[in-house]
């Protein structure tokens, strides 16, 4: 007779006979299998206490450490709890200060962990070159809107005004609102008033914005708005297991161990995916995890625009391209601006050093209106002032007149007066000064006729002054420097012509 062989094993199950089973003895019949079973169990379960007796194997549970520990962390963020294995431990984290003062930024710089460390206002060469569609609101429709000073308008005579004829309403609509009125004679300012977002006035933890970059209201922070939070902000799914956890350096509470000054085998306590560490933990002494910020794939830097990721997190920075900035006001545009048609690309209007060229001051003009077009003065004799009329008094001087030999000069007086060109030494009009006046006057000539007495009574002279004859006929009244054109005419010799208002540039 032999006793039966024990592996240390612990089976799944242990075999139930059947009532067909053939009653077998022996290593491996059916009739020993349960009892194989079972010692096998028995033998596996005393080797396992040998262990714990001899200090082999560490007692697998304990209710509590004998010592409790301190588990902190440190680095990038910091907290620490003291745990002995009869509770579960909370470690409230806080993230260290990167740097940054709290506020409300623009532009952000961040660090290769993607943490801002510094934010500042917007400055002009964070703002790329934007096209012309970008100016959205507020844009001139006049010349002097844009401060150009080199340009006529197209349709004018090429001559400057002082004013509108009409005053106009200048107006602004849309994003914003205002008006003032101009006719030229003075500068113009609008007084802008931005219109309502829709946002009630207050103050928000967190906005929305509208295309154009402005609030359009505000709310309350909600979950998905924070990033990595304290330990206290975790309100609900929290496991309740050291299982649940991933912990395997703690003993449950349900163990049969009183408590254990350590443990046999040391185990490593990490941190992985938002952040990394690790430390060596056997309950002995305290342990300290020196955290490590995963990078977030940005690279660093200072950056007017930013991408975050769900956790607040930036994850990349870039440059403000064009699509990033709002249709702007004209008034937000506060240097840099042009100041000639040149410089805003305009093409349909005529620069001032041209329309100098085509009406200087001194140019004679008439127009068929009653009343001088802006930088124009009738032609009428009158005195005016060499100061006001500077460049004309400069062209013309004195020649028309000194008028009180000091302080101001004659104009042409060309009312009623055909203009005839300076002979300027041709020799048909000879002896002439420039700008004299000369009278009317009647070529001297010669008439004649045949006397004929089938015509009645006539007279005619035959320039009896110059040794003419004078000649009748039958019935004929003989009367010498007798008019030849039988008393008609008038009190001057002229040709058709059109009566218009001469004026002189000034």
């Amino acid at each position: 007779m032999a006793n039966l062989s024990e592996t240390p094993d612990y089976p799944a199950g242990v075999y139930q006979l059947e009532t067909s089973d053939p009653v077998l003895g022996g290593p491996g019949g059916i009739a020993n299998r349960q009892a194989e079973q079972l010692g096998n169990r028995t033998a596996w379960l005393k080797a396992k206490i040998d262990a714990f007796i001899d200090g082999t194997v560490a007692v697998l549970k304990a209710t509590r450490l004998a010592t409790a520990r301190t588990l902190s962390i440190t680095g990038a963020a910091s907290g620490s709890a003291s745990f002995d294995g009869s509770a579960n431990a909370s470690i409230a984290v806080a993230l260290a200060d990167s740097g940054a003062v709290a506020g409300t930024y623009p532009k952000v710089t961040i660090n290769a962990k993607g943490i801002v460390t510094g934010g500042t206002a917007l400055v002009a060469a964070d703002i790329p070159a934007l096209d012309w569609s970008k100016i959205g609101s507020g844009k001139p429709t006049t010349l002097a809107g844009y401060g150009i000073t080199d340009a006529l308008a197209a349709s004018g005579t090429a001559v400057a005004a002082d004013k509108l004829a009409t005053a106009r309403t200048l107006s602004v609509s849309g994003a914003a609102s205002g008006s003032a009125s101009f006719d030229g004679g003075a500068n113009a300012n609008i007084a802008l008033t931005l219109a309502d977002s829709g946002a009630v006035a207050g103050t928000y933890p967190k906005v929305a914005i509208n295309a154009k970059g402005i609030v359009t209201g505000g709310a309350a922070l909600v979950a998905a708005d924070i990033p990595a939070l304290d330990w206290s902000k975790i309100g609900s799914g929290k496991p309740t297991t050291l299982g649940g956890y991933g912990i395997t350096d703690a003993l449950a509470v349900s163990g049969t161990a009183v408590a254990a000054a350590k443990l046999a085998t040391a185990r490593t306590l990490s941190v992985s995916g938002a952040a990394s560490g690790s430390a060596s933990f056997d309950g002995g002494a305290n342990a300290n995890i020196a955290l490590t910020l995963a990078d977030s794939g940005a690279v660093a830097g200072t950056y007017p625009k930013v991408a975050i990721n769900a956790k607040g997190i930036v994850t990349g920075g870039a440059a403000l391209v064009a699509a990033d900035i709002p249709a702007l006001d004209w008034s937000k545009i506060s240097s840099g601006k042009p100041t000639t048609l040149g410089g805003y690309g305009i093409t349909d209007a005529l620069p001032t050093s041209q329309a100098a060229v085509l009406a200087p001051p001194g140019k004679v003009c008439s127009f068929a209106m009653s009343v001088p077009p802006a930088g124009w003065l009738k032609a009428n004799g009158a005195q005016v002032n060499r100061a006001t009329y500077a460049a004309l008094f400069a062209a013309i001087g004195t020649t028309f007149g000194a008028g009180d030999g000091s302080t101001t000069f004659n104009v042409p007086d060309l009312r009623g007066e055909f203009v005839r060109g300076w002979d300027d030494g041709r020799g048909i009009d000879a002896g002439r000064g420039f700008a004299s006046f000369q009278a009317d006057a009647f070529k001297a000539h010669f008439h004649s006729t045949v006397a004929n007495n089938q015509f009645g009574n006539f007279q005619y002279i035959a320039d009896v002054g110059t040794g003419g004859t004078m000649g009748g006929a039958a019935g004929s009244s003989w009367a010498p420097n007798a008019p030849f054109n039988n008393g008609g005419g008038g009190s001057e010799t002229r040709p058709r012509n059109v009566a218009l208002l001469t004026c002189i540039k000034y």
